[in-house]
């Protein structure tokens, strides 16, 4: 499995106005035909068209983004626990997914009360009161949102992990970890005289006797008090 391809996660600031600069950009260009208020009527439905579109599948790419933590394997899987807090990576998720389905349903809402409407001012009244409706649900999960662009950052730290035998080369911080995997495989990591010097996972292949193995270096662990 390969994070490194998880593209940037954006912030709320950003998605709205990749969505409000298209939405603008697009209706210059339409040239339409009808009364003053079926002109106003379709201008702004298809500003609030956009928009649904442009965030709906910027949503949605989060979500395809990221892997699904319940069908990987265990390595990743305990990897995934230990190097973030899963519950808020899940609830971050969560609440994108959230977002997604009141844009569709707020769009709907909107579109109907605007196709409805005789009056133009109460078109223009409806569409402003749906950018404000819109940006105030996309700015409540921006916290999320940076959670999981942090997580990204994380995940993308993580080895490239094949389905075949492997060596994990664990211990104490300093003791030659890194050294012992350079030169069992063409792995080149960080060597230093100090310790931690490793901050991610380190990995390498060598061969034995014909089979392939997959060898990993971890951050030096330190002794915890229950001996563990």
């Amino acid at each position: 499995m390969n994070f490194q391809k998880i593209p940037p996660v954006y912030t709320s600031d950003q998605l709205l106005d990749l969505a409000f600069s298209k939405a603008r950009k697009k209706n210059r260009l339409k040239k339409l035909e009808g009364s003053r208020l079926e002109i106003f009527q379709k201008k702004e439905c298809s500003k609030l068209d956009i928009i649904k579109d442009n965030l709906a599948e910027r949503l949605t790419q989060i979500l395809a983004d990221f892997p699904s933590f319940d069908s990987m394997n265990n390595f990743y899987n305990k990897l995934v626990r230990l190097t973030l807090d899963y519950s808020e990576l899940k609830k971050s998720l969560g609440a994108v997914h959230w977002v997604f389905q009141r844009l569709r349903l707020m769009h709907k809402e909107y579109v109907r009360k605007i196709a409805k409407t005789e009056d133009v001012s109460k078109v223009i009244s409806l569409s402003k009161e749906f950018y404000g409706r819109i940006s105030s649900i996309i700015k409540q999960i921006n916290p999320n949102l940076l959670f999981l662009e942090r997580a990204r950052r994380i995940m993308r730290t993580y080895p490239d992990v094949k389905e075949m035998f492997t060596v994990c080369v664990y211990g104490y911080p300093n003791v030659g970890k890194t050294t012992l995997l350079n030169k069992l495989t063409t792995s080149k990591g960080v060597v230093a005289e100090y310790a931690f010097t490793t901050k991610t996972i380190n990995s390498g292949f060598f061969e034995h006797k014909g089979t392939k193995i997959q060898v990993f270096d971890v951050p030096g662990t330190l002794g915890r008090a229950d001996g563990s």
